[in-house]
């Protein structure tokens, strides 16, 4: 590859990482839900047979709880690893170049 096209290449790939970027950015803050729990929230027990057997007892407090959406991890994680490929692409390209 010639150097104009390698360096605009390089230019581009970094626009689609930043555009990636913030794309992923917006889809998280759009589509993830959010729970935080209010400040008199009772725990939940938890307790097993086996503990209350044993005359025990097990709580949890839940503060904080976040979901995502599996397809935007995999959108996210299919992005970059597409820009990874076309950055080593690039490379194997320009050093069987040389």
């Amino acid at each position: 590859m010639s150097q104009p096209i390698i360096k605009n290449f390089w230019i581009t790939l970094l626009v689609l990482l930043c555009v990636h970027t913030v794309v992923c950015f917006v889809a998280d803050r759009m589509f993830t839900s959010r729970y935080t729990a209010p400040p008199g929230a009772e725990p939940i027990k938890t307790t097993t047979p086996e503990q209350k057997a044993r005359g025990e007892a097990s709580y949890i407090m839940v503060t904080h709880i976040v979901e995502r959406p599996a397809s935007l991890v995999f959108y996210t994680i299919a992005g970059y690893a597409g820009l990874l490929a076309a950055a080593a692409w690039a490379v194997f390209h320009s050093l069987r170049s040389h």
